[in-house]
């Protein structure tokens, strides 16, 4: 029977054997890991989706209860916010209560009404308040300021000295320095506006449109100093500011003042008069556009867009605000006392909020308005049910990572036993076909010599020669067997003693001499002189040699070139076999030395061997302290490197079966042959 075709049985017979078993017991390890990491996978969800609803079922009582809690601070905060706005209008000046309000941070603004609903801060109209009728002269020259400004100079100037009364007087002094001005005559113009400004007589004269000239005239005094006299300018600047935020004593309309607040924050901003003078807009633009006069204490909304009133019961005033500052300023008093991972929210009506939130109506004062209660984060509940929840999601990692590992490493073994019982059926399949083959030549040599009764002497010879090297080929193999059986079962022991490395050569050549003499095989041998001898059981050392040598002349081609050298360096003996044989990948002399490993290809299907040889010369060679090493590369033949310490560098090896090296039997080294 050829090599390849026993090389097709004994795969056919692995996959018959070992393969589709292997197969079967993968898939079922496979459903063994699977099946339970599914079901523990199920169950954690489970866990944890009840765990959720359970703290979802906690949140939503604890928090209806901090829902309700707002809700009342809402309430008290409101009803707080009307009996001050009440009482502010019950005990103040329309436009005190009004300034009140604003500071107190009541109220963005503010409107107030007397008892029979008449507006009466802002008051709209100009001339609410009464004034003195203008003298004709003062007529005639108000007339004449725009053509003729020098004439209305002087008739200003007549009035305020035969004038008996102080506000056209007043009204005087404030024309003829509008008249200077025009004339270009500052400085005398200048002199008659601080004489205006500075007179106790004209602090409470009005124009027509009832505004007070000292104010006006106090701008006027500040335009025209400007940059000429800047700690005056700076004192008339804080003198007007304070005038305009002081809303006691005499009144001044509402207009005046928001015209001259512009005035001011145009020149320099001050964040007091600014925020007065959005008050101040904020009630006038609400004014024109009219209000909701019912009562009863209750949020509308105003005409304008985005801003709502507030009217106690009383309906003296009507607190006005911007959507976003009702809301700011109403939940500062009424989250005050919620945790930390919750937010409160006051939505508008119209507006939606999130589905997931608590929500409950914001007030009786607040229809339609609701308070929506929500979390922050994605925390799923109370800090116990997310720490709960955590620990069953560790667990069940941890439990399918430790199921995981443990198939793993199943597999594995699993996987290691398959190839080894492989492996053991391709040895009883190598081993048969090796006994049988030198058995059978000899078998048919000697049959030839018996069936042939006049057979010659040289012809006998022959045929002697062959059976006999057909013999040491069995005994060469069965040695094989036998070491490799007692390092299986760690039972080889060697006996040690002082040997020269020639003596061993020899010994290795006289054994494969027919061999290494045989027509087409060139052998040559290199000894360096003078070798140190090496302390090393003889018969192990010549077993490996004559392994090596073997395989040499297996994976060579027809003309064969061999070559034994032997050398020492660094206190080793290098015994070296070199051929010019098929060489090997360097994937494969990373292998060669496994038990069993063979290399695939044309010339290993038809040299026979069991992939022995080279573990066993490895073995060897690590019992004496050495090592083996492989130079070699496809198709430039290989060089084979055997290393034993030696005599006077050598540490003594184990000499008995109880100390030899121990290998353990998964660790399958092979060789090529």
């Amino acid at each position: 029977m050829s090599r390849t075709k026993l090389n097709q049985r004994r795969r056919l017979a692995w996959r018959k054997t070992a393969g589709l078993p292997g197969a079967g017991l993968f898939a079922l390890l496979l459903l063994a890991v699977a099946v339970p990491s599914a079901c523990l996978l199920w169950f954690m969800t489970q866990a944890m989706r009840n765990e959720r609803l359970a703290a979802q079922q906690q949140l939503s009582e604890a928090y209806r209860g901090h829902l309700t809690l707002a809700r009342e601070r809402l309430a008290l905060s409101l009803k707080d916010v009307i009996a001050r706005l009440d009482r502010i209008a019950r005990e103040k000046s329309p436009s005190e209560a009004f300034a009140e309000s604003i500071k107190s941070n009541l109220t963005d603004s503010a409107v107030i009404f007397d008892a029979s609903n008449k507006l009466i801060y802002p008051d709209i109209l100009l001339n609410q308040m009464t004034s003195a009728t203008s003298s004709r002269e003062l007529v005639r020259a108000e007339k004449a300021e725009a053509e003729n400004p020098a004439q209305a100079a002087e008739i200003f100037a007549m009035v305020a000295k035969q004038s008996l009364s102080p506000n056209d007087r007043g009204l005087a002094l404030r024309g003829k320095s509008r008249c200077l001005m025009q004339l270009g005559k500052k400085v005398e113009a200048i002199q008659i506006l601080q004489t205006l400004i500075g007179s106790p007589e004209f602090q409470e004269t009005r124009d027509e449109q009832n505004r007070l000239v000292v104010l006006n005239a106090k701008l006027t005094l500040l335009e025209a100093l400007g940059a000429e006299d800047p700690p005056q300018s700076a004192r008339m600047q804080g003198e007007l500011s304070r005038r305009l935020c002081d809303y006691s004593g005499t009144a001044m309309p509402s207009a005046q003042r928001t015209f001259l607040m512009r005035q001011l924050t145009e020149r320099k901003p001050d964040a007091a008069i600014e925020r007065l003078l959005r008050a101040e807009s904020l009630a006038a633009g609400c004014a024109e556009a009219g209000f909701d006069l019912r009562g009863g204490d209750a949020l509308r909304p105003t005409h304008r867009p985005g801003f709502w009133q507030l009217r106690p019961a009383s309906g003296r005033i009507i607190g006005l605000y911007s959507t976003q500052s009702l809301i700011d300023g109403l939940l500062a008093s009424a989250s005050s006392a919620l945790p930390k991972n919750v937010r409160l929210e006051l939505l508008p009506p119209g507006s939606k909020g999130d589905r997931n939130a608590w929500t409950a109506n914001a007030s009786e004062v607040m229809p339609d308005w609701e308070l929506s209660l929500r979390l922050v984060d994605d925390h799923p509940g109370p800090e116990g049910a997310g720490r709960r929840v955590s620990s069953y999601v560790w667990i069940g990692l941890a439990t399918i990572a430790f199921v995981l590992l443990i198939s793993l490493l199943a597999a594995g073994l699993l996987r290691h036993q398959l190839a080894l019982a492989r492996l053991r059926n391709d040895l009883v399949a190598n081993v048969t076909h090796e006994l049988k083959t030198p058995l059978a030549s000899t078998r048919l040599l000697v049959d030839t010599l018996l069936k042939t009764s006049d057979i010659n002497s040289q012809t006998a010879r022959e045929y002697l020669a062959l059976i006999a090297g057909e013999n040491a080929r069995l005994s060469r193999l069965i040695d094989n067997f036998l070491t490799f059986s007692r390092i299986e079962r760690n039972k080889t022991a060697f006996q040690f003693e002082l040997v020269p490395v020639e003596d061993l050569v020899k010994k290795s050549i006289a054994a494969m001499s027919g061999r290494l003499s045989a027509p087409g095989c060139r052998f040559l041998a290199d000894l360096a002189p003078d070798l140190p001898g090496v302390v090393a059981d003889a018969d192990a050392v010549v077993t490996a040699i004559i392994n090596l040598l073997d395989n040499a002349l297996k994976y060579t081609g027809e003309e064969k070139i061999i070559r034994l050298g032997a050398t020492s360096e660094a206190g080793m003996v290098l015994i070296s076999v070199k051929d010019n044989g098929i060489g090997i990948s360097t994937s494969n002399a990373r292998r060669i030395f496994r038990r069993y490993y063979q290399v695939n290809g044309t010339a290993s299907a038809h040299t026979g061997g069991c992939g022995l040889g080279l573990s066993i010369v490895e073995f060897i060679a690590q019992a004496h302290g050495g090592g083996i090493q492989v130079v070699s590369a496809p198709g430039r033949g290989s060089e084979f490197v055997l290393s034993i310490p030696c005599a006077n560098a050598a540490v003594r090896p184990a000499a008995n079966e109880n100390d030899s090296p121990k290998i353990p039997v998964a660790a399958h080294h092979t060789s090529p042959s």
